[in-house]
């Protein structure tokens, strides 16, 4: 996944990980709050919404793949 974030003063913040979409003990407003924290962006709710946003949409869209067999 990649997270990108246009901060004050024309930063920006671009994060790329992985994401297990079955993780069963961390939401995705968690993971969002933790990735403010470690950045020291506080506790901005536009910015914990964006984040979950980017998520969701990369969820959705992302395409499985399927095995091939002969």
């Amino acid at each position: 996944m990649k997270v990108e974030l246009e901060l004050e003063g024309g930063q920006r913040l671009k994060e790329l990980f992985l994401w297990d979409r079955n993780e069963p003990y961390m939401t995705l407003e968690s993971f969002a709050r933790i990735l403010m924290e470690e950045h020291g962006l506080g506790s901005n709710q536009s910015f914990e919404g964006d984040i979950v946003s980017q998520m969701r949409r990369q969820i959705k869209d992302f395409r499985g793949y399927r095995i091939m067999t002969d």
